[in-house]
């Protein structure tokens, strides 16, 4: 073993607790330290009037076929509204049973075509989605041409009437 890094066992180990050891004291801080920095950059001046903001110009449309979008989407509705329709009525498989002496029995039951049925309620479902898209289209081109005609007018931009 290297003799330098042993420990020294000629001094006795204290098993004492820490409140028998002696108080440690803090190291002062120099004054230099306890002030505040100095700011090594100048404050900002403060501006003497606002920046004037150039009029801004008046809004067009971000799609300006949007009533054109619309009526589109109607029209697919109205198509895939009968293809839901068709692909129900083949998804429907009418079965004759025979008769029997009870009449609480029926003589006919229908039976679901899997694939037609998940079409038809496919088409159904997008049909509804392409409807509520047309809604939106619309409401936007109605919230969009009175913006434009209120802006012509020279009325502020504003969704709210100003009250005058």
């Amino acid at each position: 073993m290297n003799p330098e890094h042993e420990p020294d066992l000629s001094t006795p180990v204290s098993t004492d607790t820490a409140d028998e050891q002696p108080a440690r004291s803090v190291p002062a801080v120099p004054a230099a330290l306890a002030e505040p920095l100095a700011r090594s950059e100048p404050p900002a001046p403060a501006l003497a009037e606002p920046v004037a903001q150039p009029p801004r110009p008046a809004r067009q449309l971000n799609r300006p076929a949007r009533w054109l979008v619309a009526v589109v989407e109607v029209a697919a509705v109205v198509g895939l509204a009968a293809l839901a329709g068709w692909a129900w009525h083949r998804a429907s498989i009418p079965v004759q049973l025979p008769e029997y002496e009870n009449p609480a029995i029926p003589r006919s039951a229908s039976r679901m075509s899997g694939p037609w049925a998940v079409a038809a309620v496919a088409a159904a479902t997008l049909a509804g989605v392409l409807l509520l898209d047309a809604v939106r289209e619309v409401l936007l081109a109605a919230r969009a041409e009175h913006r434009t005609r209120s802006a012509s007018a020279g009325a502020p931009h504003e969704d709210v009437e100003s009250p005058q």
